[in-house]
């Protein structure tokens, strides 16, 4: 239900950026971005950390910190070996040439790798 969830919400913020680019300022655009992505970095360091810290007999106790180390290394190989960056922008570029329309390959490719 949440990946329905936030698909909607990604077309209909999508569509009503494509609506109300025109009226937006650029620079009103790009506090938005920086403000949208602290948001999503400190949306995802509480949840890590939530589930990674714990106080037990006074003291913190630190789980799976390792295996956040060795999964996002892995990640990263995989990422990089599989080029998946680069095939994501290319498909952005696509839909872009066919919807004729600016910026959809970075939307695209950002809101793949987050979601």
């Amino acid at each position: 239900m949440g990946t329905i969830v936030n698909m909607l919400a990604i077309a209909i913020g999508v569509a009503g950026g494509l609506i109300f680019k025109k009226w937006i300022q650029k620079e009103m655009l790009n506090h938005v971005m920086v403000l949208v992505g602290l948001s999503i970095v400190i949306l995802g360091l509480e949840e890590c950390i939530s589930s990674m810290v714990s106080v037990e007999n006074n003291a913190l106790e630190f789980n799976g910190i390792m295996l956040l180390i060795v999964s996002l290394s892995i990640g990263s190989l995989i990422g990089d070996t599989m080029k998946l960056d680069e095939r994501l922008n290319k498909l952005g570029k696509k839909i872009e040439q066919k919807l004729k329309m600016g910026t959809v390959a970075e939307a695209f490719t950002s809101s793949s790798i987050l979601y």
